[in-house]
């Protein structure tokens, strides 16, 4: 089992979470300051607002200010597109690159899915 944390819990970031749990490995997903209410919400419900499918259990919930708590242990970090760009990187608290691998998603997701499930 290896622990994956996802950056950015909008559709793609939440999307990438169920692929990445159904195999096992260890989920955190970090909501960005864009994401509040799906992290709070996720957190009361165990869905994103806009999911008719609950997350797998064991799922992990983080808001922004918990990233650096998110991060640690993390095997693979994987940012959904556009999570943290430029200055808002630092301002959340990303000062410096995480340990681990990084996976930048792209416009479908496709290659950060196809590797979670490998994981």
């Amino acid at each position: 089992m290896s622990v994956i944390t996802i950056v950015g819990a909008g559709m793609m970031g939440s999307a990438l979470a169920f692929p990445a749990r159904e195999n096992g490995n260890e989920v955190r997903l970090v909501g960005t300051h864009l994401d509040r209410e799906i992290i709070d919400t996720a957190r009361q419900t165990g869905r994103h607002p806009k999911f008719n499918r609950d997350f797998p259990a064991g799922v992990a919930y983080f808001q922004i200010e918990e990233l650096e708590r998110a991060l640690s242990g993390a095997e693979l970090t994987a940012l959904s597109p556009m999570p943290l760009v430029g200055s808002r990187a630092e301002d959340a608290g990303l000062a410096s690159e995480p340990a681990a691998p990084t996976v930048l998603g792209g416009a479908d997701g496709e290659f950060i899915s196809s590797y979670c499930s490998q994981l």
